[in-house]
């Protein structure tokens, strides 16, 4: 169904850093914040990483345990020169999300069910996409950590979504069990990233990998750096990222 995701040439690598890609959405815009209001009354800062253009493909952004969706700042302000419209915001629990009744919450706290309901957290960020303008039927999750397995959970009830980036995933994060949730996703490719001394996703990567009934690639770096920064330290996992979204998202825009 898909190309076989094969080693990047210096040439591609260049050629995408480059600004090829959704050229014809390419102009950069300004970062904007909003609040998610979410169907179960959190309420989520995000930052939405607009582009020009018609239709452009979308990116949610999911950050690690302990984190806010600041971590994504460069790697969205990248994406947005590939015609990526992205949103990365504060999962409940973190940043500056709050609860139902405006109090400030902490992860720390969390029973199991609160970790369970982060899916809604992905469907409003979703929303807010489209209601942008992005294209409902192109858009992506690329998540970090704890993040990718929440962004795994929620791409198992979502059909739409149309291509997942797990970094630094892990087998089991809280509650989501990640390797038997890629079991299910057989028509959503997947691409995983790990650091080689990074034992622990290395392993939960290789396990996912061959656990995986769909498309899935697996794609190993240099160190132990986890999360976005892989990305930050990684110029080639980073070209990779784009490559992967180039493969497995609508390019007739």
């Amino acid at each position: 169904m898909y190309p076989e995701f094969s080693k990047i040439t210096n040439s591609i690598v260049i050629l995408i850093i480059s600004g090829c890609g959704y050229n014809n959405h390419s102009a950069r815009t300004t970062p904007y914040q909003t609040t998610l209001y979410v169907n179960n009354g959190y309420q989520l800062e995000a930052t939405l990483h607009p582009v020009q253009g018609d239709d452009p493909p979308g990116l949610i952004l999911a950050h690690r345990l302990g984190s806010d969706r600041h971590e994504w700042d460069t790697f969205a302000g990248r994406a947005q020169s590939q015609g990526y419209f992205c949103i990365a915001f504060d999962a409940r629990g973190h940043g500056q999300s709050l609860a139902a009744d405006g109090r400030a919450v902490s992860h720390r706290d969390f029973r199991d069910a609160q970790w369970l309901a982060m899916v809604d957290d992905f469907a409003a960020a979703k929303e807010e996409l489209i209601r942008r303008g992005v294209d409902p039927e192109n858009i992506a999750v690329v998540g970090a950590e704890l993040g990718g397995s929440a962004a795994l959970y929620y791409s198992r009830s979502d059909p739409d979504i149309r291509s997942v980036v797990l970094l630094s995933p892990g087998r089991k994060y809280k509650v989501f069990d990640t390797e038997a949730t890629i079991r299910d996703l057989r028509e959503t490719p997947i691409l995983l990233i790990a650091a080689e001394d990074d034992s622990y996703s290395l392993s939960s990567s290789i396990s996912l990998k061959e656990a995986a009934q769909g498309y899935c690639e697996l794609r190993t770096y240099a160190g132990s750096r986890l999360g976005v920064d892989i990305l930050a330290f990684s110029e080639n996992a980073t070209a990779q990222v784009f490559r992967w979204l180039l493969e497995t998202l609508d390019q007739s825009n």
